[in-house]
């Protein structure tokens, strides 16, 4: 059953939603269960890629490298997307295509100021590198990206890093309008109200979703600073500290028509409160048959209580710093070896830009924080073990009638076992490996979060539960 057939049924009073043991509803639940929300995507790519490299010449700190080379690709994306259609009628739907070419040129070369021929007190050695990237996409331009770097080591053992470079992603197929067209839905009650404008009784409220129109590349610019120290007096250790600060622009997104706070608030160009006739049709009619899904909700005014345009589009800037660090140490040992992995993340800073012009709002505590992989394991023979901790720090949330009052999601710490046997025979034997998985040991549940998924950005939680895994694998 689709969905403008559902909501008429709604009006009439011959479904009723919040209810669904009332004895009205005994027709229409099969007709709703067996009906199938359809989604068909087809890639086909092409990727040819030229490179050459080798030494440019010698210095006294080492060899000058450089890599040079180019790129061609060729993208096409077809798709099937309908929520309005029954399963059997899926091979009548048309596809909606979307393609692009990109030629690229890039470079990198790296020059050893200082290193083994020439190293002197307070310069054990001394490298710099610089690289850029040229794109040029057929559908939305070109846009070039450089990067440069330097590593430094004052005695052996302390090694010092820096970056400074640009970045962007280029929207996907799947992003824009040509392979994602606009779609409608009408719903026949409020879902999200506009905090500041009281909904009528009977109101119905429109929304318009799909690709966007014009989508620019997302784009970042980025810089890091850190160290490794591996003491030679100490081998097997290994730490490191790494500070990153990204600025994200023009990230793609769909207006947080979840968010009513936000949403209404800040995004007021992409809804109108209380529309016309006139205004409902005119944004159904970006939509085939849309003015048809809308008509039940245009026979007399003042039956629709808003329109919003939730379609992708370049919204938001991120600004962000953070720490990742490491500590590893790996112990030889009579039966083997003993090792330790430390790896984590700590967010600094961490500010959003809803729109272009607004004000940025500080997010660092509304997502996950803090997050640290702890592994121990040791070698015996032909066979690893190890037991890995992994934690995920809680975060707060403003408590809302929508999520219950609900002020904070708490920590989510699993434990995951791995062992692997690697056979060191001949014949059948050789190179054959055997491996052993346990995901979440204790088979412990994810906090729970009475909020909006999207939110959720950030929180690698799994609901699956303990799994076990095992392998095998051989090499010819």
């Amino acid at each position: 059953m689709d969905d403008g057939t559902l909501s008429t049924l709604v009006l009439t009073g011959n479904f009723d939603p919040y209810n669904l043991s009332n004895p009205a509803n005994a027709a229409v639940l099969p007709l709703i269960s067996n009906f199938l929300d359809y989604g068909l995507g087809k890639n086909e790519m092409l990727n040819t890629r030229v490179v050459v490299d080798g030494s440019l010449a010698h210095l006294p700190g080492g060899d000058v490298k450089i890599a040079a080379g180019g790129q061609y690709s060729y993208e096409k994306y077809q798709s099937r997307i309908d929520g309005t259609v029954s399963a059997s009628a899926v091979d009548d739907m048309p596809f909606n295509t979307a393609s692009r070419r990109i030629a690229a040129l890039f470079g990198e070369v790296q020059v050893p100021v200082f290193g083994q021929e020439n190293r002197t007190g307070g310069f054990y050695s001394l490298s710099l590198s610089a690289s850029g990237r040229y794109d040029h996409y057929s559908d939305f331009g070109g846009t070039f990206n450089p990067k440069f770097g330097v590593t430094y080591e004052p005695f052996d053992g302390l090694k010092l890093r820096g970056t400074w470079g640009k970045s962007f992603q280029a929207p996907s197929l799947a992003d824009g309008a040509d392979a994602a067209p606009a779609t409608i839905f009408a719903f026949p009650f409020i879902l999200f109200a506009n905090p500041n404008v009281a909904p009528q009784p009977g109101q119905a409220q429109i929304f318009l979703g799909g690709g966007g129109n014009d989508l620019k590349p997302q784009k970042a610019t980025t810089w890091s600073l850190g160290f490794d120290i591996a003491p030679p007096s100490l081998p097997g250790f290994l730490a490191t500290l790494n500070y990153y600060n990204i600025r994200f622009k023009d990230l793609i997104d769909i207006p947080p028509v979840f968010n009513p706070s936000t949403f209404y608030s800040l995004f007021t160009n992409n809804y109108v409160m209380n529309p016309t006739i006139a205004q409902v049709n005119a944004l159904a009619s970006q939509v085939p048959d849309g003015l048809a899904a809308v008509s039940p909700y245009t026979v007399v005014p003042g039956q629709v209580y808003s329109i919003a345009d939730g379609r992708r589009t370049n919204l938001a800037a991120v600004n962000t710093d953070g720490l990742d660090f490491s500590l590893a140490y790996d112990q030889p040992t009579g039966f083997g070896s003993v090792y330790t992995q430390i790896n984590g993340n700590y967010v600094l800073n961490r500010k959003e830009q809803a729109v272009a012009g607004a004000g940025f709002v500080d997010t660092v505590k509304a997502q996950t924080r803090f997050i640290l992989s702890t592994t121990l394991g040791a070698a015996f023979g032909n066979l690893r073990a190890q037991a890995t901790w992994r934690h995920l720090g809680g975060w707060n949330v403003a408590p809302l009638a929508s999520n219950l009052n609900q002020s904070k999601v708490k920590a989510f710490d699993t434990i995951n076992m791995f062992a692997q046997y690697d056979f060191k025979g001949s014949g059948a034997m050789k190179d054959l490996s055997l491996t052993f998985n346990v995901d979440n040991l204790f088979d412990k549940d994810p906090p729970v979060y009475n909020g909006s998924l999207n939110s959720l950005d950030g929180y690698a939680v799994t609901s699956i539960g303990r799994v076990f895994q095992f392998g095998i694998s051989k090499k010819f």
